[in-house]
């Protein structure tokens, strides 16, 4: 018993880490006369900080293979399938799609959240409260894909989930464009 008090009593200690800083080395990139700052050893985001609104292969590299969005289909094939949809589209049209909503059994109690079909299978984004515009931009060849997601909330995200965000939609589900869905009215008539 007085071991285990003891290991209490020393167990802040062990947390306390010092962090190790490096001084990069010198570049030709830097401005003559400055001083390399010094950085942290380690790297500055780690896999724990990377939160998006579904599994990927940064934050789950068991389930997914590098550049899938899902299981077994990466963003190319997700882009394949909007271009040939675009491709069926008259010259400067566009689908809008969009995404499902989070359906309540009770007030508080909400249903397992599963995703439109049809925005699924374009976009590979499962997330609620999403809207998708694919348009045919005319030159046959190439496709607009607007995403327009919930932006990232720390405090909503502690009740209801990590969001992706704006900044994910252009960086991981390469949209052309992105913006904030609560925003939508102003920003559709524009399109």
């Amino acid at each position: 018993m007085s071991t285990c008090k003891s290991l209490v009593r020393q167990w802040p200690r062990f947390l306390r880490r010092p962090i190790r800083l490096v001084a990069l080395p010198p570049s030709n990139h830097l401005v003559a006369g400055r001083t390399p700052s010094p950085r942290r050893a380690y790297s500055s985001i780690s896999a724990a900080e990377l939160k998006f609104g579904q599994p990927l292969h940064e934050t789950h590299p068991h389930i997914l293979n590098p550049g899938e969005l899902t299981p077994g289909i990466t963003a190319l094939e997700y882009a394949q399938r909007r271009s040939r949809l675009a491709n069926k589209l008259p010259k400067h049209a566009i689908a809008v799609l969009a995404a499902s909503e989070v359906t309540y059994r009770a007030s508080g109690i909400f249903n397992e959240f599963r995703q439109d079909s049809n925005f699924f299978y374009l976009t590979g984004f499962n997330e609620p409260n999403a809207l998708a515009v694919i348009g045919n931009d005319g030159s046959g060849n190439n496709h607009l894909f607007h995403l327009y997601v919930r932006e990232k909330d720390p405090k909503a995200e502690l009740w209801d989930g990590a969001r992706s965000g704006t900044r994910a939609a252009i960086d991981v589900f390469n949209a052309d464009e992105t913006g904030d869905i609560d925003r939508i009215g102003d920003l559709l008539p524009q399109i």
